[in-house]
């Protein structure tokens, strides 16, 4: 998958203040150091929230009524401690939704179209010359839970399907086992990155940790991980994936159904 992130599209930090109560209760001393926080989060996890975002587009209504309908992917997200300064780390996934963007007011659409204009060259490059699954991009909305603070970011969208459906009941099992891992891998600090080397695992992602070395966050490969082992590591149900399949089996499954 190919990387088009950006920073807040929403309302200035100025704009999207929290009750200092409220404020109190995330750990974070001001809304600027809570906005940076999230956007550092947003880039340490950005592949595993492109598979994220992937899987909602295809599973609610479909990716091409999502594209075409005006909706956006909503994130409800909560502050940890920020104790040890890990990005990858700082945030955990509550929950998430599929809505119409017309729900966040006109503040947030200009935001978008704005945003939406400066990323629409560089998608149809990437499409034409990189990749030709890429389908367009997916308003996303990170919503800190109990503070009503939000930042508004776009979101590459891949095509996974023929039709951008999930008809099919294994396919869609596939698909939701991808999301479980993702957000497991996210909520866990751990973060998924683009495999090192495909030839060799395919289309398996890789999963690493942040380490801080010369004085910056690095991603490091945990070079004992075995993807086989995530149902006993919580990241999927106790009673194994729903598509039956091994969870190392999964991701390249994952990639079959266009």
């Amino acid at each position: 998958m190919h990387k088009l992130g950006c920073r807040s599209l929403g309302p200035s930090v100025e704009d999207n203040l929290i009750d200092p109560v409220l404020l109190a209760n995330t750990g974070y001393p001001a809304s600027t150091t809570l906005n940076s926080s999230l956007m550092d989060w947003w880039e340490a996890q950005s592949y595993a929230l492109s598979y994220i975002t992937i899987v909602n587009t295809h599973k609610h209504g479909g990716l091409d009524y999502n594209l075409t309908n005006s909706r956006a992917l909503v994130l409800r997200v909560q502050a940890k401690a920020p104790q040890s300064g890990n990005p990858a780390k700082a945030f955990k996934i509550v929950d998430m939704t599929m809505v119409p963007k017309a729900d966040f007011g006109r503040a947030a659409n200009d935001a978008w179209n704005e945003g939406r204009v400066q990323f629409d060259r560089t998608v149809e490059t990437l499409r034409r010359d990189l990749d030709s699954t890429i389908a367009g991009t997916m308003p996303i909305v990170l919503v800190v839970v109990n503070t009503g603070f939000m930042t508004f970011h776009h979101n590459l969208v891949h095509r996974r399907t023929r039709d951008g459906q999930l008809r099919d009941p294994h396919a869609r099992a596939v698909f939701e086992d991808v999301l479980q891992m993702s957000v497991a891998a996210i909520n866990a600090g751990l973060v998924l990155h683009a495999a090192v080397n495909p030839r060799v695992q395919g289309l398996l992602p890789d999963i690493g940790v942040l380490v801080w070395r010369k004085k910056k966050w690095e991603w490091k490969l945990k070079e004992d991980w075995d993807w086989n082992a995530a149902t006993s590591l919580g990241m999927l149900p106790p009673n194994g994936p729903r598509s039956g399949l091994q969870p190392a089996v999964i991701w390249d499954r994952f990639y079959s159904f266009i």
